[in-house]
């Protein structure tokens, strides 16, 4: 395109901005949710600024992992209290159109099921049964809609992935989601009340008493930590990586900024799965090959800065312990889940569904402090194997690529591994799994290592084509 119509498109951008900016001014008063609003705005600009891109669907996955820590969506169902459509959801709908006219209705196009995905598959498949036995089918549907969704999301990173320019851009987005999200919860802290970001999902939370709590735009502290703790070891694997010394101050920010957030969480899951990912990296490090030099010595900076925010927040962090009980109401939880769980071995209770069976027990409208009994209870054992096998193939081959001779690929697979060890130790203790944009984010995490070794081979066999045929003598 030349530059002359890029021009006039951006002019026609900035155009529309003003103008739906200055609809919404007069509409302040009126009972109209904002968020539609916002929502046309930033569609309509995204489909003006489309016209300047050439990657048009490289750039449509970028908006949708720029979108996922934001709670716009549409479709509200007061039966599990969600929107049932997210605006990643129609992003990632619009994305599975390109492909699907690109390679002329999939017929040309080579789909990928190795082992990972039978097992991803094979979960997603196995949470239908459950839907005919769940006490609100309803709610048993929609929870399945929303794996399927997270599942379409990791099969369309395995498959359209394939660069390693496209890989690291997804990173770098998922890193200033966390810059944003790091400073939304700095702010509620400092500024001691909500910055306004309703429309994205914050939640009024009070916080003028000792114990109060950030929630950035996840609406709740403990979700807010498990956002956290899933994207703060690839902060920290950048940071440590890294040779740029500009990506190296950015990668420090993010951390300062995001850290500061996860303290201010209050919660407890999350500090022990930071601490368990902190106590595991020195072993990451090893098998990356990179315990040692300047690797080494940025890992005891940041475990020295562990140590200090411990010891000055040490007050705080006593005073949240005191006051968290002595775990009578989880550890009966815990016995409610498993007496679920023998009762429905096979299918489970279906998704959505573990609080009809606790309840009269219970006699509060809560699930269980563990996602693996919450899991086993919902989908049945087979599809807590289904589950968890996908996870472990999806460990074992980050741990695999940790050993890739490539800095920046084992880097992602460092800071990958290091997440799923602190997300699956959080999960122990909350219900952090249920956040359908966590849910997102672990599936896409898990599609990102997927590709690693695969974008490192074809990069390796494009290298040896490009030598041979340079080797090839020249006619005349």
């Amino acid at each position: 395109m030349n530059a002359a119509r890029g021009i006039t498109v951006l002019f026609f951008t900035v155009l529309m901005a003003a103008v739906i900016f200055a609809l919404l001014v007069p509409m302040e008063g009126l009972p109209l949710d904002k968020r539609w609003l916002w929502l046309a705005a930033v569609a309509l600009c995204l489909l003006l600024f489309m016209q300047m891109i050439d990657e048009k669907e490289h750039f449509l996955l970028l908006v949708l992992v720029g979108l996922l820590p934001f709670a716009i969506g549409f479709l509200f169902s007061p039966v599990i209290s969600e929107d049932l459509v997210w605006a990643f959801d129609a992003v990632l709908f619009i994305l599975y159109g390109m492909w699907f006219f690109k390679t002329d209705l999939f017929q040309k196009a080579h789909f990928i099921h190795d082992k990972p995905v039978l097992f991803a598959a094979a979960f997603v498949i196995w949470c239908i049964p459950s839907i005919f036995f769940a006490v609100s089918q309803k709610a048993s549907a929609f929870g399945w809609f929303f794996e399927i969704k997270a599942f379409l999301l990791f099969y369309y990173v395995l498959n359209r992935v394939r660069s390693r320019r496209h890989l690291l851009h997804v990173v770098e987005v998922l890193l200033i989601g966390l810059a944003f999200e790091g400073l939304v919860g700095t702010l509620q802290r400092t500024m001691g009340h909500s910055v306004g970001l309703h429309f994205l999902g914050e939640n009024y939370w009070p916080m003028w008493w000792k114990l109060a709590r950030v929630n950035g735009t996840l609406g709740y502290h403990t979700m807010f930590g498990g956002y956290l703790i899933l994207l703060i070891p690839l902060c920290i694997s950048s940071l440590i990586t890294t040779r740029s010394m500009l990506k190296r101050a950015w990668t420090f920010i993010v951390l300062g900024l995001s850290g500061f957030s996860l303290l201010f969480t209050l919660s407890r899951a999350a500090w022990v799965g930071f601490s368990v990912y902190l106590l595991s990296l020195p072993i990451l490090l090893y098998k990356n090959g990179r315990l040692r030099g300047k690797s080494l010595f940025r890992f005891i900076v940041i475990l020295a800065g562990f140590l200090l925010v411990i010891v000055v927040a040490w007050s705080l962090i006593s005073l949240r312990v005191e006051t968290a009980g002595r775990g009578e109401h989880r550890i009966l939880m815990m016995k409610i889940s498993l007496s679920i769980i023998l009762k429905h071995a096979l299918t489970g209770v279906g998704l959505y569904n573990y609080e009809y069976h606790s309840y009269p027990v219970f006699n509060f409208w809560q699930p269980v402090h563990n996602e693996y009994l919450r899991l086993a209870a919902e989908t049945g054992i087979p599809g807590f194997l289904f589950f968890f096998g996908f996870i472990f193939l999806v460990m074992r081959e980050a741990f695999r690529s940790l050993r890739i001779r490539d800095r920046q690929l084992s880097a992602v697979a460092l800071g990958v591994l290091g997440s799923y060890v602190a997300f699956f130790t959080v999960i122990l203790f909350g219900p952090e799994y249920q956040n359908y944009r966590e849910k997102c984010i672990l599936w896409l995490l898990a599609g990102l290592v997927l590709v690693l070794r695969r974008i490192h081979r074809d990069e390796f066999f494009r290298r040896q084509a490009v030598q041979r045929q340079m080797q090839q003598p020249r006619p005349g």
